[in-house]
């Protein structure tokens, strides 16, 4: 048995669990939970696995090519972000560690390295008319602004090809999922609260794309 209490000390704190089951199972209450929990885990294929030998070789006879003809070659190796873009490189494939290059100048091996921009600044996309069925068999048609921005420029590029496309398709079957459970006048009468739940529940799943979404409307 403990004795914290024959020397008088205080009883270590425990340590919080959370059950993911339970609150998979709680509803769409627990949705951004589950997500935020799963967003904190490594994330397969963000990760670069390094270079090899032969990678290693390419990237030395090139950092040497660079120094024997600096200074003209510094011209092709250095490029500049803007203030609302961030830049990723890709090394021979890899993405190279570390955070997201800019604003301002980055370098980059011109014969080696591919590099992406991602640009910050609040997106605007226009969801359009599609139909729903609400809780007491109305169909009626829809459409919605959707405002995102970027904010995981490493997420992004390794979790989606097509943002627009996929954002869009997410806030369509989002709205269906919820306005089937709201009858046709409580989605007259509650869009505020209509559109903070949608906005909750498109936060639940796009902050694992590395993108925030701002409002809907």
């Amino acid at each position: 048995e403990a004795d914290w209490w024959r020397r008088g000390e205080s009883p270590a704190p425990a340590a919080t669990v959370v059950d993911v089951d339970e609150v998979r199972g709680s509803g769409e209450e627990g949705t951004e939970v589950v997500a935020l929990l799963e967003s904190e885990r490594p994330e397969e294929g963000t990760k670069s696995s390094g270079l090899g030998v032969c990678e290693w070789l390419l990237v030395l006879t090139s950092l040497l090519f660079i120094i024997v003809t600096f200074p003209f070659s510094i011209w092709f190796c250095i490029k500049v972000a803007q203030e609302y873009e961030r830049v990723l490189i890709f090394r021979l494939g890899h993405l190279l560690p570390g955070r997201a290059k800019g604003p301002g100048l980055f370098f980059f091996l011109p014969c080696l390295d591919t590099y992406h921009k991602v640009d910050l600044r609040l997106q605007t996309l226009e969801i359009p008319f599609h139909e729903v069925v609400t809780k007491d068999m109305f169909i009626m048609e829809i459409d919605a602004i959707c405002y995102y921005r970027m904010e995981n420029a490493s997420l992004l590029l390794n979790s989606l090809a097509h943002v627009p496309r996929a954002v869009q398709f997410l806030v369509q079957t989002t709205m269906k999922r919820l306005l089937a459970h709201r009858s046709l006048t409580e989605i007259l009468l509650e869009r505020k609260s209509i559109a903070q739940d949608i906005k909750v529940a498109l936060d639940a799943v796009t902050c694992i794309w590395g993108i925030k979404v701002e409002r809907t409307e």
